[in-house]
């Protein structure tokens, strides 16, 4: 039991070093996530304008565009797709955030939602090209 307040000395300095070494790699992460997310909001937004403008141009708002879903339904499900995983409030709440929970979660979130934009991309060529 002599050595027990240095060996407690020593695991701080060494808690002291990792934390230190690692926090600049987290900043990186961070930067690259909100990189991305600004990235995926932008394909969203641009989206929902290529859509938009394809239903005003061809009054198309009660056609179908999938079984069982019109134009205007789909764009209103990802206009609300975009508010509650793509808002500005959501960026700012993750610019914020020093939780790497939280981070993770946002990732995995970002990469669905890439995902899906990438699927729903698939079927907009289409629309592109009939106006």
């Amino acid at each position: 039991m002599p050595y027990t307040l240095e060996l407690i000395i020593a695991f701080m300095v060494v808690a002291g070093v990792l934390i230190y070494y690692l926090r600049p790699h987290y900043k990186e992460e961070k930067l690259e996530l909100l990189v991305k997310y600004r990235r995926v909001r932008g394909k969203s937004l641009a989206l929902q304008d290529s859509l938009s403008t394809y239903i005003l141009a061809n009054d198309a708002q009660k056609k179908q565009f999938l079984p069982d879903v019109t134009y205007g339904a789909f764009l209103r499900q990802l206009k609300k797709n975009h508010a509650t995983y793509l808002s500005e409030k959501v960026y700012v709440k993750v610019k914020n955030s020093r939780s790497r929970m939280f981070l993770k979660r946002t990732g995995k979130l970002l990469d669905e939602q890439e995902n899906k934009l990438a699927e729903i991309e698939e079927k907009i060529p289409v629309l592109e090209k009939v106006y």
